[in-house]
Parts: structure tokens; C-alpha cells; sequence
């Protein structure tokens, strides 16, 4: 490995507190894809994502082939999620949070950390907010 071993830690501490806080909001709303789950995913990004770093120095490799690797896999795990029942879809936002996961964790093992802490907020405030959003106007359907 090319980086240093303080930095691959680094990148790798701040990928799981990424997965973790994310993982909390799921936990905390007892969803299908909870704490570990968004945490181990953000995790494993993170390492493709620093594995990626070395393998552009190879010839014939791109970091953007490791980053496509992951987004196709995400994609397969989040398809696991998603259940259709008779008279609903289930697990589509568990789904779309593990991709968010994932993306936090990409760019955490790529040295992007801020943009991987940006996106975990963005994501927490996401979910909270709407969940708001959406409580707020069920409750004026179901009185009008």
C-alpha cells in the first residue's frame, strides 16, 4: 500500500462513524438495513475505495473501475431489501440508504472525507425531516 498506515486508518474510522450514524437513524426507526448493516457496508466501500487509491497506480486500472465494483454490488444488496407485498412495496428507503452508505464510504476511502461527512448529515437530516414531512401530511389527509 501506498498510504501511509495512520491514513488508511483514518479513512477507515471515519467510514464506519459514517455507516454508524447513519445506521443509528435506521435503528432508531426500526428499519430492515439498521446499524450494522449501514455500517459494514460504508465500511467495505471504504476499503474498495482505498484499495482503489493503489490499484490507479497499476497500469491498466482506474479507481472509477473499483467505485463502478461497489455501485453495482450496493445495487444487487439493495435489491435484497426491497419486498413487494400484495398491496405495497417494502424496504425501497433501506435500500437507498444503504447506497448512501456506501457512497459515505466510497469517498471516505478515496480521502474524501468531508464529502463523505457532508453526505451522512445531508442523509440523517434527509430522513428525519421527511419522516416529519410525511407524518404532517398524513395526519391532514386522514382529517380531511
Amino acid at each position: 500500500m501506498n498510504l501511509p498506515q495512520n491514513e488508511i486508518l483514518l479513512r477507515l474510522l471515519f467510514s464506519i462513524l459514517s455507516g454508524s450514524l447513519i445506521g443509528l437513524e435506521r435503528l432508531w426507526h426500526h428499519k430492515e438495513a439498521g446499524l450494522k448493516t449501514n455500517t459494514l457496508v460504508a465500511l467495505g466501500s471504504a476499503v474498495f475505495g482505498i484499495i482503489s487509491v493503489d490499484a490507479a497506480a497499476l497500469p491498466n486500472w482506474s479507481a472509477s473501475q473499483f467505485s463502478i465494483g461497489v455501485i453495482t454490488g450496493i445495487g444487487f444488496l439493495g435489491s435484497g431489501i426491497i419486498i413487494q407485498g400484495r398491496e405495497r412495496v417494502q424496504g425501497i428507503n433501506s435500500a437507498a440508504t444503504i447506497w448512501v452508505s456506501a457512497g459515505a464510504g466510497l469517498a471516505c476511502g478515496l480521502g474524501e472525507t468531508g464529502l463523505g461527512v457532508i453526505s451522512v448529515l445531508l442523509t440523517i437530516g434527509v430522513q428525519f425531516l421527511h419522516r416529519w414531512i410525511e407524518s404532517k401530511v398524513k395526519e391532514k389527509i386522514n382529517h380531511d
